[in-house]
């Protein structure tokens, strides 16, 4: 985070203070990391449609691509 601006999900929940503690914060860092793997590893961001920013990958990456539907298939 630069000047305390906002490049990714990790950066907004910190921003905003977000914990993940107890059992629904285990399941939202379960979910983020299969998120975040998603991201990395295709490509892709979002299940049946993609959003409009990464959650993950800085926003120098650019615009995001494709959803990961078919990449999950």
């Amino acid at each position: 985070m630069e000047d305390g601006g906002v490049e990714d999900w990790e950066d907004c929940a910190e921003l905003i203070g977000t914990t993940n503690s107890g059992a629904s914060g285990a399941i939202a860092s379960y979910f983020d990391g299969i998120l975040k793997t998603l991201e990395e590893e295709f490509d892709c961001q979002g299940i049946c449609a993609k959003g409009n920013f990464w959650l993950f990958k800085d926003v120098e990456d650019g615009p995001v691509g494709d959803s990961c539907l078919v990449s999950l298939k």
